[in-house]
């Protein structure tokens, strides 16, 4: 069903064919898409074919400590263009730096060996800064986007 939550989300596709209903907008998804999908978009992803997902799942507040710097590594997730699409396609350069990071991220939560939290938290920055710095520098970012300072609840706990 169609949902949101209060939490950041990166879909990565490991295999499999399907599409993403984000708002009111319909996505093709194909083995190795990402996609960044944020606490206020209403989202459900719908299977045509075997679609195998991996979902990071994360608390805003565990990257952004209310800092202008730290919002950056989440600013994303927020202020990108409207006609601009939450996706990275497969075999495009930010998915191809960001897939490996994906898999250790996977990797250090099943494993859970001594430190994985930190490890956890170093590449998901890592990777978050990676995404900002695409956006960045492809002009992707709303100039005019107000930051969700009062709309993102887990920051307010």
């Amino acid at each position: 069903t169609v949902h949101n939550h209060d939490c950041l989300e990166i879909n990565y596709v490991v295999h499999g064919g399907g599409y993403y209903l984000i708002g009111n907008n319909k996505y093709e998804l194909h083995t190795g898409d990402i996609c960044l999908i944020n606490n206020q978009e209403y989202h459900m992803a719908m299977n045509t074919g075997m679609l195998m997902l991996k979902v990071i799942v994360f608390n805003a507040d565990l990257i952004w400590n209310g800092s202008q710097m730290d919002y950056m590594y989440i600013k994303a997730f927020f202020e990108r263009k409207e006609n601009y699409e939450p996706f990275f396609k497969a075999g495009g350069d930010i998915a191809e730096a960001v897939t490996p990071i994906i898999f250790a991220l996977d990797k250090e939560w099943r494993e859970k060996k001594p430190g994985y939290r930190i490890l956890i938290k170093a590449d998901l920055m890592k990777m978050l800064a990676m995404i900002y710095r695409y956006y960045q520098e492809s002009e992707s970012f709303d100039d005019q986007a107000k930051p969700p300072w009062k709309n993102y609840h887990c920051v307010t706990q």
